[in-house]
């Protein structure tokens, strides 16, 4: 069968796509995500230079973008894709299990390869994701089981904030329904994680995230196995990938918690690893600090004022953007999260000390510049002694 329309379609998308994001740039994060993103890389990747985060961000989004139009292509996808790992019997050896994914490389792709081997899985959604997907989604995988003369109650979608979701979810394992998360996704929730009764510290790249634990709970309840699934693209080949599932987390003996604490940190040192190799084909980056100790990683930058009154400073570029944005000037803060607009007085003066060190007598020499608001640049540490 000759399938040379269907690569020829899905590499023209892609080529699209990387010249618009990549080279040309004109498709972008917005202002504030994008700086919400270079925070999260300077917390969590800190060996990485803050001088590449632009370019690492047109990466970040072409592969967010590229995810997208994967969902449209498929016939031609799914295959050309590897399945391996010490975890495949368990995910498609018949048995219920729970399959642990994350939004990293082509991620859209484990659902349709699961489906597509006839399993029934029920699928964790956010309601905000179904309800601007949604319809869209439901059509891609009602054809997908046409196509593959699969019954479409194969696959069922479960709301993540249903209070209910725990024991659905039991009631679909019992019907041999596999079920599929995202488990970045819940990172995602606006929620205070602190308030939830399942949710625990874990270790993540460089520093502490606050992960939920209904996903090891339920494991723990049904008895079932966790398996972790990661969809990495192959790099010699534009539309080939692979399902790659790990060794399975199963329950043991222990008591609920401590269970739920060790598979919450295996599933999490599955992306870990996955990241440091390549930070790029990850979408979370653009709300993972909403589940991160920011006290823990901001108490690593405490400013201290070993001189309180430097001669000479420079503007601090690793720890602070500026930027001019839709009319206005702002000054972001990597370590805060925090975005602060601040008059054109002040950026053209916070201008002046990139890169090049200035003297106090020259900086208290400007016009509206006080000692003050002088020494506020100094304890904030948006000017360093040079």
């Amino acid at each position: 069968m000759d399938n040379s329309h269907l690569e020829g379609g899905y590499c023209d998308e892609v080529q699209r796509l990387y010249q618009a994001i990549v080279v040309e740039g004109t498709q972008a994060y917005s202002p504030l995500d994008a700086a919400r993103i270079s925070a999260s890389l300077f917390h969590l990747l800190p060996l990485l230079p803050v001088a590449e985060h632009p370019t690492l961000l047109r990466q970040i989004y072409f592969n967010q973008r590229r995810a997208h139009a994967d969902q449209y292509h498929l016939d031609l996808l799914l295959a050309h894709l590897i399945e391996d790992g010490a975890g495949l019997p368990a995910v498609f050896g018949g048995a219920a299990s729970i399959v642990c994914a994350y939004h990293y490389g082509a991620y859209r792709l484990v659902l349709p390869c699961l489906v597509s081997h006839g399993m029934k899985v029920s699928m964790l959604i956010d309601y905000r994701v179904a309800q601007a997907q949604g319809t869209d989604f439901a059509d891609i995988m009602g054809r997908l089981c046409a196509v593959r003369g699969l019954p479409p109650e194969n696959f069922r979608i479960r709301d993540t904030a249903n209070p209910n979701m725990l024991l659905s979810l039991l009631r679909d394992i019992r019907a041999g329904y596999s079920v599929l998360v995202f488990l970045d996704g819940n990172i995602g929730s606006d929620r205070d994680p602190g308030q939830s009764d399942h949710t625990l510290p874990v270790p993540f790249l460089d520093a502490t995230l606050h992960s939920r634990g209904g996903v090891a709970v339920l494991s723990h309840l049904a008895r079932c196995p966790i398996v972790s699934v990661l969809a990495p693209r192959d790099s010699q080949c534009l539309w080939a990938s692979r399902f790659v599932a790990q060794a399975p987390i199963v329950p043991g003996e222990e008591d609920r918690d401590s269970y739920v604490r060790r598979a919450c940190a295996a599933m999490w040192t599955t992306l870990d690893a996955a990241l440091r190799a390549n930070p790029l084909p990850w979408e979370s980056w653009r709300y993972v600090d909403r589940s991160m100790d920011l006290a823990q990683l901001q108490a690593r930058h405490r400013v201290l004022c070993t001189d309180a009154d430097p001669q000479h400073v420079v503007f601090d570029e690793h720890r602070y953007a500026l930027s001019y944005e839709n009319a206005e000037s702002v000054l972001f803060d990597r370590v805060t999260y925090r975005l602060r607009t601040i008059t054109p007085t002040m950026y053209g003066f916070l201008q002046q000390f990139r890169g090049t060190a200035s003297s106090r007598v020259d900086a208290l020499a400007q016009p509206k510049m006080t000692p003050d608001i002088w020494r506020q640049l100094i304890t904030l540490g948006v000017l360093k002694a040079a």
